[in-house]
């Protein structure tokens, strides 16, 4: 399965498209529907190019810090991020919304890989990669092997999506202070 996945372009160019459409987390997403007014069915799938403007390709770009990235540059690229999401129109908001909900449906597809052995007496076959009318074929442990990498479970999120993930967060951050209300205070001798 490696061999094949890292052989073909599939899993690169999710990557490439999850970074270019999900620049929200759902704190940033929450934030702009919020504070924006937009509403879901300004957020519905609508099968149309959305252009990138200039503005949410600003925020695209102050929210790519690095996880890795000390908590200073982090808290930076937060601050400017805001800073941002509060200037948008309400439109460029809707589109930064559905271009979010693009990237939440390439975060959660399905990739499946198949594999057969390919038999020498077919004839005359090589390693190839994969095309859309032919399986790829890789050598294994000195054996031939055809295989195909499909994309499943692929799909636009409903714009619902927005709202549960809106629920979900409040409810994670109410059970969490209050846990934190009940907890023993830690001091630093304590650790």
């Amino acid at each position: 399965v490696a061999l094949a996945l890292t052989r073909e372009p599939l899993l690169r160019r999710l990557r490439a498209a999850q970074r270019r459409y999900d620049f929200l987390d759902v704190d940033g997403a929450t934030r702009i529907y919020n504070a924006h007014g937009v509403t879901l069915d300004d957020l519905e799938f609508r099968p149309r190019r959305c252009p990138s403007t200039a503005r949410t390709s600003r925020l695209a770009a102050s929210l790519a810090a690095s996880p890795a990235a000390s908590p200073s540059t982090r808290a930076e690229r937060r601050r400017l991020a805001i800073g941002v999401v509060n200037r948008l129109t309400p439109s460029q908001a809707a589109e930064a919304l559905r271009r979010w909900l693009v990237g939440l449906a390439l975060d959660d597809l399905s990739v499946v890989v198949s594999f057969s052995h390919v038999d020498p007496g077919d004839g005359a076959v090589s390693e190839r990669l994969q095309t859309v009318r032919c399986a790829g074929i890789c050598r294994v442990e000195g054996r031939l092997v055809a295989y195909t990498v499909a994309v499943v479970d692929a799909g636009p999120k409903p714009a619902t999506k927005l709202a549960e993930k809106e629920r979900d967060e409040a409810d994670l951050c109410r059970s969490a202070m209050a846990h934190l209300d009940h907890s023993p205070s830690i001091s630093d001798r304590d650790i």
